[in-house]
């Protein structure tokens, strides 16, 4: 059913077509009471006359509805006017993540950001009972501010909440089961997009939980890391033998500088039995988000100690602030050479940079050079002068009377001092000097050749 622009569908007036949803047409339409603008999701006559598709639209609409998230599109309204059957929801202005990974080419950091604000957003529906089960990057929206928004629960099937503790996870499927009146799914009818669902999807089994969406999650990372689909075939057919049968080619292959835990995330998300991968979404959310806080920190490591690394590699996101500068997974994107920067430039790039830091270092190195110009002056000055010659000195005689003994210089060289010894008996005498020793040892050595000549004339006196 086509409708024409300013078609009134009770209060909702319709403005343009958006594009098919999971059960139907999306319009972008104004709402007239509220005076705002709002996604309007029509049923097709066609489904809505079958009973069955008919519940299945309610149930979808209101499960929904009672989900409040920021990462989840809102659903404001399910009704009927002219015996339409529509939803109005949230309409979420921005480019589906399908366009940031292919198009726009984001960098993985950012691409991971958005993905772990789906996988908590996925945490509030898993809580509530609600499962996707048409997850895919077209069903994602990001907003012009720049957050992700999960759209069309259309595929969604509702499983009761796990109240039974203590249970293992097939007697909690099973009882969630049976609390339903009727199955939601067809047994046999694949529902999903090729490409996305889990296994259990493309086999056409009855009973799918939340494991499911954590598949289809697993293979949107796999896309994001590598901008290709984990199971991409030629065709349908193919494409469905290789989600239950085959293993995706390494993320490596197609990302070298893709780190290593991610391949181990996706490779859990992506287990064929739903055994065997995170049983819940949140567990993924938790490692998603340790992940981030690494590749942050081996970011700025690397700009910290890297100089090989470009200066434009550093500065070429810098106004965006949920970019990681420097990052390896854009450089391996860039389909320019790389280019190899000298210590010079790099030292004068983040100088540009950092103005006040530049300043502050180049002043210390100012400082620096002048402490040791200084010193090699002082050294260089004191090799310059002269040393101490005996054979210009002059010298002076202290005492006369040959009777000085133990000669002592004081440590400012100002006094000397001596012992005299006279008929047995001592007398201490100290004088001060006009110039000051210029070596104390010297100095020292004169005295002490007074005295010993001293003790020489009175030797001799006695001898005579």
């Amino acid at each position: 059913m086509d409708f024409e622009t300013d078609t009134k569908l009770g209060r909702y007036e319709i403005r343009s077509s958006l594009g098919m949803g999971g059960m139907g047409e999306v319009y972008l339409a104004l709402d007239t009471e509220l005076n705002r603008t709002i996604a309007l999701k029509i049923l097709p006559v066609e489904i809505a006359s079958n009973e069955e598709r008919m519940r299945r639209f309610v149930q979808e609409a209101q499960a929904a509805a009672a989900l409040n998230h920021p990462h989840i599109a809102h659903i404001y309204e399910i009704g009927k006017a002219d015996g339409v059957n529509f939803i109005a929801m949230e309409f979420v202005e921005g480019e589906t993540l399908r366009e940031k990974i292919h198009n726009e080419k984001a960098e993985l950091k950012q691409l991971l950001k958005w993905l772990a604000q789906v996988a908590d957003g996925l945490v509030k529906a898993h809580a509530a009972g609600i499962v996707h089960r048409d997850l895919k990057p077209d069903n994602i929206m990001i907003s012009r501010d720049g957050y992700a928004k999960i759209l069309d629960f259309g595929l969604a099937k509702l499983v009761e909440p796990q109240k039974l503790h203590g249970a293992n996870a097939d007697e909690l499927n099973e009882a969630a089961t049976a609390m339903m009146p009727q199955p939601l799914s067809t047994p046999g009818m694949i529902m999903g997009t090729v490409g996305y669902m889990s296994p259990e999807q493309a086999s056409g089994k009855k009973e799918i939980d939340q494991r499911s969406d954590i598949f289809s999650f697993g293979c949107i990372l796999y896309e994001a890391a590598t901008r290709r689909q984990p199971f991409a075939g030629e065709g349908v057919v193919d494409s469905l033998h290789k989600i239950i049968n085959a293993q995706p080619p390494p993320i490596r292959d197609f990302n070298p500088n893709a780190p290593a835990d991610l391949q181990r995330i996706v490779r859990r998300c992506l287990q064929k039995d739903p055994e065997k991968r995170y049983q819940t979404i949140k567990d993924v959310a938790i490692e998603l988000k340790e992940l981030r806080r690494e590749m942050t920190s081996d970011a700025e490591v690397e700009l910290s100690i890297s100089p090989e690394t470009t200066v434009e590699s550093h500065v070429s996101k810098i106004g965006d602030r949920t970019t990681s500068v420097g990052d390896k997974t854009a450089a391996s994107t860039a389909e320019a050479a790389p280019h190899s920067t000298s210590s010079a430039e790099y030292l004068i790039g983040e100088a540009k940079k950092h103005k006040t830091g530049a300043m502050i270092v180049a002043a210390l190195l100012a400082l620096v050079v002048a402490g040791i110009g200084y010193g090699v002056y002082r050294w260089t000055a004191k090799r310059d002068k002269p040393a101490l010659s005996f054979q210009t000195a002059k010298f002076t005689r202290l005492t006369t009377t040959g009777k000085a003994s133990g000669v002592g210089i004081s440590p400012d060289g100002k006094y000397v001092v001596h012992v005299q010894i006279d008929g047995g008996q001592q007398s201490f005498f100290s004088r001060r000097q006009a110039v000051r020793f210029r070596s104390t040892r010297a100095g020292q050595r004169v005295c002490a050749d007074d005295c010993q000549r001293g003790r020489d004339k009175r030797a001799e006196t006695r001898r005579g």
